[in-house]
């Protein structure tokens, strides 16, 4: 089996489990190279990854409206200061956001 075979074979697998923009080459190559290219255990991963999701319920697409709402998070960005994610920063051809900021908010670190 050839590695892009694998991608294929794995979208198969996995075609009813992920979202259309989960279900890119890209991200079943990231897979695959994660799992030395593994398909079975890829997709108990992919299996596991989407129960997870599932159970944080980030899977509905209401979470994401109004993300910054939930009480976990508003706690969180009490703590910790972090950029909020804008929809203009993401586009077809990235894979991945890092963010690189100061762990805590300037409110903690004025009352360390």
């Amino acid at each position: 089996m050839t590695k892009f075979n694998g991608s294929e074979i794995l979208h198969q697998k996995v075609a009813h489990l992920l979202r259309p923009e989960e279900l890119t080459s890209i991200n079943l190559m990231r897979w695959l190279k994660s799992y030395n290219w593994d398909v079975d255990h890829c997709t108990e991963v992919i299996e596991e990854y989407v129960k997870n999701r599932d159970c944080l319920g980030l899977n509905d697409d209401d979470f994401y409206k109004d993300f910054y709402d939930h009480q976990q998070i508003k706690h969180y960005c009490d703590v910790f200061q972090q950029s909020r994610l804008q929809y203009n920063w993401i586009n077809s051809l990235d894979n991945g956001i890092v963010f690189v900021e100061d762990a805590l908010n300037q409110h903690q670190q004025q009352h360390n």
